[in-house]
This record gives structure tokens, sequence and C-alpha cells, in this order.
């Protein structure tokens, strides 16, 4: 599958977020949503790469994105690393996800089995 346009999204994201830095110092706030954001980013793109392969191994898959967006596991990222190191793990679990995509035959990208049971 080509990837352009999400590997160009990616290097203007980490060209963002390595311009911060981690001496940089923008207000509590906005340091919070950049720090939030990025764990939110690689927390989903870890889950998306295994999503991913699953689909490219013809296995049904489904993406449950809780992990993510739980303020305990964001929270224990941004804890557990500094700015550089979330840019960093952004930016290897940005790559995993492009490459299971890139390798994914078309038609499987394509294929959808449709919601899990019991769901519309």
């Amino acid at each position: 599958m080509d990837t352009t346009a999400l590997d160009d999204a990616y290097q203007r994201l980490l060209a963002a977020a390595g311009a911060i830095g981690d001496t940089a110092l923008p207000a509590a706030d906005a340091r919070a949503d950049i720090n939030g954001t990025l764990s939110h980013i690689a927390l989903s793109d870890r889950m998306l790469a295994a999503t991913a392969r699953e689909v490219s191994a013809g296995r049904p898959a489904t993406v449950d994105n809780r992990e993510a967006m739980d303020e305990t596991a964001i929270d224990s990222l941004i804890a557990s690393t500094t700015h550089t190191q979330r840019v960093d793990l952004v930016r290897r679990n940005a790559a995993d996800l492009g490459a299971v995509i890139r390798a994914m035959p078309d038609q499987a990208a394509a294929a959808s089995g449709g919601p899990p049971p019991g769901r519309p």
C-alpha cells in the first residue's frame, strides 16, 4: 500500500514535536496537551500495527483503542518517559505501523470483516 501521505504527516508531527525538546518550557497546559497527544499516538500506533498484522495474516481483527484513551496508561507513559523518549516512541511505532501497512496487499487493506458480532 502507498503510505506517502501517512509518512509525510508523521514527518511533520515528529519535526514539530522534536523541535520542542526536553528543555523547552511551553505553558503547563500546552505541555500537558503535547505529552498526552504523543502518548496517545504512541499507544494507538502500537495497537494499529498489531491489528494490521492480524488483517495481513487473514485473521479477524478488532480495533480496541481503549488503552490509548486510558488516562492511567497515558499518565504512566508520561511519568516513565521524557519528551524526547516519547517522540522516539512515536517515531518507532509509526515506522512499525508504516512498514506493516506498506507490506499489506491492497486487497487485504480494503477488506473489512464488518463490526464484531452483536454490534451494529
